[in-house]
């Protein structure tokens, strides 16, 4: 029962992920500005409207990615709060349970509360240690879909070349190559910092 999680880093990794949405929102559009530019140019700029295409997917895969991450960090924060009540009641109890020792009367009642409230606590804990795996896992993947962004900034770079207007694209593609870096460093400190509370 000694087992603690830190609810703070979980709230701090809700905020990253909505600000992480935020900006994919922001690329999302800049990508479908970008392609309505493109096919108002010449032929040269169809190979640019596909990788747009590709920008845009990817941004809103990697929305519904973290959608879902969204949800079962909801999931281990409710557990989280379910522990700590327990752990709050357990605590109570076994004051409750001294004090009737102390009077020498019968505690059989608080002994059968308090043992099946730790039975409660320990599934918790159970509960939560496979959430939090499911949750660094998810954020690994999101990490590892980022790849494929790296991917398409380098895409748009090399549009940005070949194309006659190519400030606009050289912008998009450093903005999305700065952000996937920092969603991909994000993510995994975030995976780290869950998979050390799952450790303690």
């Amino acid at each position: 029962m000694s087992e603690t999680y830190d609810i703070k880093s979980v709230l701090e990794l809700n905020e990253l992920l909505k600000s992480l949405t935020e900006k994919t929102s922001q690329i999302s559009l800049t990508a479908v500005n970008a392609m309505l530019a493109a096919r108002s140019k010449s032929a040269a700029y169809t190979s640019f409207s596909v990788v747009t295409t590709e920008l845009r997917e990817f941004c809103e895969q990697l929305n519904l990615q973290v959608e879902k991450v969204l949800i079962l960090i909801i999931d281990v924060v409710h557990n989280m709060s379910e522990i700590e009540k327990l752990g709050n009641t357990i605590r109570v109890l076994t004051t409750t349970e001294l004090q009737i020792e102390k009077a020498n009367t019968s505690n059989f009642t608080i002994v059968s509360i308090k043992e099946d409230e730790i039975l409660i606590y320990d599934k918790l804990h159970i509960q939560l240690k496979q959430l939090l795996k499911t949750l660094s896992k998810a954020l690994l993947r999101i990490s590892k879909h980022c790849m494929r962004g790296d991917n398409i900034s380098v895409l748009i770079k090399v549009e940005s070349k070949s194309g006659m207007d190519n400030s606009t694209l050289e912008l998009i593609s450093n903005e999305v190559a700065t952000y996937v870096v920092q969603i991909q460093d994000s993510l995994k400190h975030a995976a780290l910092k869950i998979t050390q509370g799952m450790q303690q």
